[in-house]
């Protein structure tokens, strides 16, 4: 299945997701939302749960890859990890990276944002 979303539908998409796991704890994103010009979009959302200062017991990072394909945003690949317990040492997770028919280019990230997105691995 392909998603395929206009950059209007996109953004959207992004804050829906966003405001959805507010209800869940601290929301951060490391990496601001920008349009990058070699027609690649990563979304990287984190949640600290309960978060606002309170010990954390779980942690939630979903990411996306989007690639940019005759004037819409088509979904290339998306990961999540869900961790808990005692030190967040038990872990959830899942990846998926079908592109279908055609090779996906997974673009390498800005060193800046590769260390920021490390560092809260």
């Amino acid at each position: 299945m392909r998603i395929r979303l206009s950059a209007q539908a996109l953004g959207q998409r992004i804050a829906s997701l966003e405001a959805s796991l507010q209800g869940d704890g601290e929301v951060t994103r490391p990496v601001p939302d920008r349009e990058p010009p070699d027609g690649f979009w990563f979304v990287d959302i984190r949640v600290a749960a309960p978060g606002y200062g309170l010990p954390q017991v779980a942690a939630y990072r979903y990411q996306e890859w989007w690639q940019s394909d005759r004037g819409a945003w088509e979904l290339t690949a998306y990961a999540y990890d869900y961790r808990f317990g005692p030190s967040l040492s038990g872990v959830f997770g899942h990846h998926s990276q079908d592109a279908g028919d055609r090779p996906v280019r997974r673009p390498r990230l800005p060193r800046e944002v590769r260390r920021s997105c490390s560092a809260g691995s």
